[in-house]
């Protein structure tokens, strides 16, 4: 059985690594700052002016040894973080944890992608996916993984046939198709108390981020435009709709 096997990037695994080594450079250095002022308070001052001189490196060292613990927790979950996908399904490890989620317990799949920066310079992009099962469980990757634009694709690959198979059986058996905020019935498109009918319908449009639904002519129909993160399945939501449109 082939695996696919996806782990946190090297530079995710990097950054956590610094933060607890600075975590401990900090830790030291106030144990070192304490020991200092305390041995200055008893030659100086004697044991009654010990407190007032150490009360400060006190609550910095106990603030940085917090920082240790989160960090070195933070670091170990992230060491031992991977998602493999095989055609049984999808296993999670968190650390020690470890999680099976077969295939046919997946019903949605949200993605996002988006730049983000500032003053129209962009310095990352923000990728996720959001998958949610039978029982309402959700998971989320993002780019802390490694390829986590193929481990999208892969899911999808593993999900999307068997999904589409389903809307479509219930789409025959005439039950409504409901992708988030919009709904397919026999007559059209719904996206709350506007409707688009499929004899109406013109182009289906999925850019910048939006999924735009247009009406042949102004006067047949509003034009539906949804952000794309809020339509669940939306690569089968927009096969459909083009399979279902007489303009298709």
């Amino acid at each position: 059985m082939r695996f696919h096997v996806h782990r946190i990037r090297g530079p995710v695994l990097l950054r956590s690594s610094i933060f607890f080594g600075l975590s401990v450079i900090g830790m030291l250095l106030s144990i070192a700052i304490l020991i200092w002022r305390w041995q200055e308070a008893i030659i100086n001052y004697g044991p009654a002016a010990v407190w007032r001189w150490i009360s400060a490196p006190v609550w910095v060292l106990l603030f940085t040894l917090v920082m240790v613990i989160s960090s070195f927790i933070l670091l170990r979950r992230v060491r031992r973080n991977e998602v493999q996908l095989s055609k049984m399904g999808l296993t999670i490890q968190r650390g020690k944890h470890l999680e099976t989620i077969a295939w046919d317990r997946v019903m949605t799949i949200h993605t996002s992608s988006e730049r983000y920066g500032i003053l129209g310079v962009s310095w990352g992009k923000k990728t996720e996916i959001h998958i949610v099962t039978k029982g309402g469980t959700k998971y989320k990757f993002n780019q802390s993984f490694e390829r986590i634009v193929e481990l999208i694709e892969q899911i999808k690959h593993f999900v999307y046939p068997r999904l589409l198979e389903e809307y479509r059986l219930a789409f025959n058996r005439g039950e409504p198709l409901t992708f988030g905020p919009l709904v397919l019935t026999s007559d059209g498109i719904l996206n709350g108390r506007r409707a688009l009918r499929w004899r109406d319908l013109g182009k289906v449009n999925l850019e910048g981020g939006s999924l735009q639904l247009q009406p042949l002519e102004k006067s047949k129909g509003p034009k539906l435009s949804l952000p794309a993160h809020k339509v669940p399945n939306i690569d089968l939501c927009i096969q459909l709709i083009s399979q279902l449109s007489p303009q298709s």
